[in-house]
């Protein structure tokens, strides 16, 4: 190894820098934050450049300790240039980090994200310009074989976040169609990162998040057969603020009630028994516009739910029950409805064995033929 050939760096700071032991990594790299700041300080953007070129290639070198090294360096060397002067030196500092998180060493993966969240620390909104990239990497960390490698990826997926939400013109439809292409993986802990960025968005009053709902609701739906309680319980929570979103206030986005709806009824006719259950625990929008667009689904709500007013179970004789309730209130209101088919399903399941079923079909049927509900089409 000859001083010319890693210059500007100096043999000992390269071979200190690629040392197996952290403390002495580190403390080469605290000579670098220091090289790199001196650069910026005497316009010597020369060496700074040949700098950022030899640690790009020590992270993509064959030995592991020599990648390690070379991680903490570009990190270091972001700290030492400040936001201001590391801002152009983004995509320079972050496409070697990016490579070793397919590395096969979990080490070098575990300090790939602690580099990587140093820069991204210093670099901010800049990070955006390559969300793609970072989100894909965030969704393969979240089920990394790794314990210490998926506990350093949630300090990186955390701070992505903050960055996400400050940036009021964030382009929502970039985001959703990355959670669109993955919202149905089966695996746990991707499905819980999925989960976790749409409860992000929804809590963010300036994002107009309500357009998307019909792009990625199935898949929320589908998350509740999780078998982790965890992704269950969250995605309870991201169903719950999306029905929030869905009551309309002022100065706030309309939302495509219908397209919603016929998903609720895909989901309500589910042969697995999960839909009927999730449909059954959602509770209809307060609000009377919403619930006058949902009217035309009433005919395929009655199909899946009613039976299970008999069915045993009493968590969900229950939750149909109050469905049947909010169906009834909802046929009390001045709008029309399609009685001929909803007649049509009320004869069906009008000689139910059980009389619990029976007496849920008469209510309905006697909420559309009040006086205040004749004549309607």
């Amino acid at each position: 190894m000859s001083e010319q050939q890693y210059s500007p760096l100096s043999q000992a700071i390269v071979r200190t820098l690629t040392d197996k032991l952290y403390e002495k990594r580190k403390a080469a790299a605290l000579e670098i934050e220091k090289q790199a700041r001196d650069y910026v300080r005497n316009d010597n953007m020369a060496d700074l450049n040949r700098l950022i070129k030899i640690l790009e290639q020590l992270a993509i070198a064959p030995n592991g300790n020599t990648r390690k090294g070379g991680l903490i360096g570009l990190a270091a060397t972001a700290i030492g240039l400040g936001n201001k002067y590391a801002i152009p030196y983004a995509q320079l500092l972050l496409e070697p980090v990016f490579v070793c998180f397919s590395d096969t060493d979990s080490r070098v993966r575990y300090f790939a994200c602690e580099a990587l969240y140093n820069i991204v620390k210093i670099i901010k909104m800049a990070a955006l310009d390559h969300f793609d990239q970072l989100f894909d990497i965030l969704w393969k960390l979240s089920s990394d074989p790794d314990q210490n490698v998926r506990n350093g990826s949630e300090l990186l997926d955390r701070l992505v976040k903050e960055i996400v939400v400050s940036k009021n013109d964030f382009e929502l439809e970039t985001l959703i169609l990355l959670i669109r292409e993955r919202i149905y993986s089966v695996n746990s802990s991707n499905r819980r990162f999925i989960i976790s960025w749409l409860h992000t968005t929804l809590t963010v009053p300036d994002f107009m998040i309500g357009q998307y709902f019909p792009e990625v609701i199935d898949g929320v739906f589908k998350a509740l057969e999780d078998p982790s309680p965890a992704v269950r319980e969250a995605t309870i929570t991201v169903l719950n603020e999306m029905l929030h979103k869905l009551e309309p206030k002022e100065g706030t986005e309309s939302v495509d009630i219908s397209s919603i709806v016929n998903v609720l009824v895909a989901q309500s006719n589910a042969h697995n028994g999960h839909g009927t259950r999730n449909f059954c625990s959602m509770d209809g929008p307060s609000d009377k516009t919403t619930r006058r667009q949902s009217l035309f689904a009433v005919p395929p709500f009655c199909f899946p739910f009613l039976p299970h007013l008999a069915s045993g179970e009493k968590g969900l004789i229950a939750r149909s029950d109050h469905l049947n309730q909010s169906l009834t209130e909802l046929l009390k209101f001045d709008s029309p409805i399609p009685v001929e088919p909803t007649v049509e399903v009320l004869l069906a399941h009008l000689r139910h064995d059980r009389m619990e079923t029976r007496d849920g079909h008469a209510e309905l049927a006697f909420a559309i033929f009040t006086p205040s509900n004749r004549g309607r089409e």
